[in-house]
């Protein structure tokens, strides 16, 4: 290791003791829960460079620890005088819904995340930013309402199925955006009626709630549009 990636190195891991002292009550246990990283693999995070026994902070984990943790973007590499945590900006985690199927559990991704704005969240009928979860729009089955491409946010604390509403849920392993209607006092999760190019209606997709092989993952609570990438609805 050379001086100056030694300086780079010795400053990365000054930062993160800060930010687990200041921000996470000084306890290494409650920042590897945060990071989904084991205990030990921190301590080594924050041993001296001359430590044979240390290791790296290398760009990757850097960016990748500041957005698991709610750094602020870049705080590792900073002078530290800053506050670590944006307390503005929510990274909400990503669901692999591919990687979720075939490993038949929910994984989400280690890289990549969704800011954002807390105030985005006022009047939202959400009991925690901690419950939610974003998933890419994977088929245009709810179309137009939500599109492929688009990019919603899921409240798993909110499971209850009620009439009106979109969800995402599982059934058989399949995971399916669907929303609720109720038809002769049951319940069922629908695709939308869609229209091929002769204007031929499609068959309706419908999941009665009651179906044990169901599985409610969550509300939608809003959706970011693909084709407006700055417009929430």
């Amino acid at each position: 290791m050379n001086d100056q990636e030694k300086i780079i190195q010795t400053n990365r891991k000054n930062n993160l003791r800060k930010v687990i002292i200041d921000e996470f009550d000084d306890n290494i246990d409650k920042f590897a829960a945060a990071v989904d990283k084991h205990r030990n693999f921190i301590y080594a995070l924050l041993w001296d460079t001359d430590n044979p026994n240390s290791r790296k902070i290398t760009d990757k984990m850097a960016r990748f620890l500041e957005k698991k943790s709610g750094m602020v973007d870049g705080f590792l590499d900073s002078d530290g005088s800053a506050s670590a945590i944006n307390k503005n900006i929510l990274n909400i985690p990503f669901l692999e819904v591919e990687m979720s199927t075939k490993l038949e559990e929910m994984k989400y991704s280690v890289e990549l995340s969704f800011p954002l704005l807390s105030s985005e969240l006022y009047g939202k009928p959400i009991n925690s930013p901690k419950d939610l979860f974003a998933v890419k729009v994977f088929d245009n089955s709810l179309f137009p309402f939500i599109k492929f491409g688009d990019t919603v946010i899921i409240d798993y604390s909110m499971r209850r199925v009620e009439d009106n509403h979109y969800y995402l849920v599982k059934y058989y392993g399949i995971f399916y955006l669907r929303k609720a209607k109720v038809e002769l006092g049951e319940v069922f999760l629908c695709s939308h009626v869609a229209y091929n190019s002769i204007e031929t209606p499609s068959k309706e997709h419908k999941i009665l709630s009651k179906d044990s092989q169901l599985e409610v993952l969550g509300i939608v609570v809003f959706t970011l549009l693909h084709s407006q990438p700055y417009f929430r609805s």
